[in-house]
């Protein structure tokens, strides 16, 4: 039985391998269809929506929103199809460290949304342009938690508002969960084997805790709320 106690330090095959391009589409694809299954975007979505009421109500001009690890591109879209609905004017920008990820998601995202999808490395990256929101969803846990501290002051330097994390609960019903739900549907097989580690790998609210006093973030502009199915979101609001 998988001991959840703490997070696991095994490397998921899309962190150790180079899948090529064809076989990027499928994943990304599948990656997408859980993320809707799961109702991955509402914490994130939710998130922003209340940082916007409280930083940016009555302004006129666009929010500039950056997504680092945006994968599949889809949380922006879900962003630029709120937009419309909600009235809001959003300017859009990913960074991701993927080229595969990076050609995948500009050639499914329509001409009129107008993202800018990039190849960056955050940690390389001598960011001169500041954005109002940053975000980043099902990405921490590819990430060591010495560099999620890093990822944590980088992004409170360089968010004027404030930033957003959305990952997944280390618990024993989500893993056993998507492990069986991968195999039975027979996804991809780095979905079938990085699905369930991606629970392993990720997080217990102690664990954001201690991000948060690590990265000497005052605790009272930070909030860490549950989220059915399993998942917590990190946001700060500086």
């Amino acid at each position: 039985m998988i001991n959840l106690a703490k997070r696991s330090e095994q490397l998921e095959l899309i962190d150790t391998e180079s899948p090529g391009y064809d076989e990027w589409c499928i994943i990304l694809n599948e990656l997408e269809l859980i993320n809707k299954l799961t109702f991955a975007y509402s914490p994130t979505i939710k998130a922003i929506d209340r940082t916007l009421k409280a930083r940016h109500e009555g302004q006129q001009r666009p929010v500039k929103v950056l997504d680092v690890g945006f994968g599949y591109g889809d949380v922006l879209r879900r962003l630029a199809r709120r937009a419309v609905k909600k009235k809001y004017s959003f300017d859009l920008t990913g960074f991701e460290i993927n080229p595969w990820a990076v050609k995948v998601a500009r050639e499914v995202t329509p001409a009129e949304m107008k993202i800018r999808y990039l190849t960056s490395n955050i940690f390389e990256e001598n960011l001169k342009e500041s954005y109002d929101i940053i975000i980043n969803s099902l990405f921490t846990h590819h990430l060591k938690s010495e560099e999620i501290i890093k990822l944590v002051q980088w992004m409170s330097c360089h968010a004027k508002y404030g930033w957003v994390i959305n990952d997944l609960h280390r618990h024993r019903i989500p893993y056993y969960f998507i492990k069986y739900f991968t195999r039975f549907l027979r996804f991809n097989r780095c979905i079938i084997n990085d699905a369930p580690l991606s629970v392993a790998r990720s997080f217990v609210r102690s664990d954001w805790e201690s991000i948060i006093k690590n990265a000497n973030i005052d605790f009272s502009n930070v909030s860490i709320s549950w989220h059915w199915p399993f998942r917590y979101c990190v946001s700060y609001m500086g």
